[in-house]
């Protein structure tokens, strides 16, 4: 029996159960708890409890809601609210509340927690997008390069409402950073159409001597279509890329550019 009832909750984890399913810890995950939790006078209580709760079913979750929106806003320990930023960020749209406590988060004092937002935003992704994009295109301009490769990342999440942001992108692609203009490729493709006038800049981009860039620049173009169809030359020169990734990341560019899926 004790062999029994160890097993079932190390094979309910690597089946990727939530912790209310498996039971560990008996009521430790309930709705009840978890808020009793969130109210503790112990930060590192309160953080446990708001991690809890990111992995509670989506109605259960939804009833902390409240509670962890206020923690977001209210809690003095930056831990705590990174962690109240994860639980709220499995919620997303259920609760209007949401999206703009995520946007207020992006000037707290404490940059893991600011990541932490643009992370949320970036999962909520387009629903987030018109009210989250103007916001997260003032954080492309941040000095830490952390910072603003979340706040890239956290655009492209949006999509095509990312748009705003695109004339950013293309400084970002064009600086000296190789981790943020490789990203900025990323976030151009996931905006994808309405893009289009990046097309030039990516395909300039393929010539870059950086791997990653010229990958990010392929995928991209490839994610815009058949507008993208002034790529095909240079894409065709990359199926003679030195990098295997790379080859086959222009082959299937050129099957989308071409109108295939």
């Amino acid at each position: 029996m004790r062999r029994g009832r160890i097993a079932w909750p190390l094979l309910a984890l690597w089946m990727g159960l939530p912790w209310t399913v498996i039971g560990c810890g008996g009521e430790d995950a309930s709705v009840p708890r978890v808020k009793k939790g969130l109210k503790s006078k112990s930060a590192s209580a309160r953080a446990r409890a708001a991690r809890d709760a990111a992995q509670l079913e989506p109605s259960a979750a939804d009833d902390a809601a409240a509670d962890l929106i206020a923690m977001v806003r209210e809690d003095s320990d930056a831990a705590v609210r990174s962690e109240a930023i994860v639980a709220i960020g499995q919620i997303g749209t259920r609760n209007k509340q949401v999206v703009p406590t995520l946007i207020d988060a992006l000037d707290d004092e404490d940059k893991h927690v600011r990541n932490r937002a643009r992370q949320a935003l970036g999962k909520i992704g387009p629903a987030a997008g018109g009210r989250a994009v103007p916001k997260l295109i003032e954080n492309l301009n941040v000095e830490d390069p952390t910072e603003r490769w979340w706040a890239v990342t956290a655009i492209g999440g949006m999509g095509p409402q990312g748009a705003p942001a695109i004339d950013s992108l293309l400084d970002l692609l064009g600086g000296g950073n190789v981790r943020l203009r490789s990203r900025a490729a990323w976030a151009l493709g996931r905006i994808g159409a309405p893009a289009h006038r990046a097309i030039p800049a990516l395909i300039k981009a393929l010539d870059e001597r950086y791997a990653e860039i010229r990958a990010q620049a392929a995928t991209a173009l490839g994610l815009m279509g058949p507008a993208a169809k002034d790529a095909i030359p240079k894409l065709t020169e990359l199926l003679n890329d030195p990098i295997s990734s790379i080859r086959l990341t222009a082959a299937d560019s050129l099957k989308r550019i071409k109108g295939g899926s």
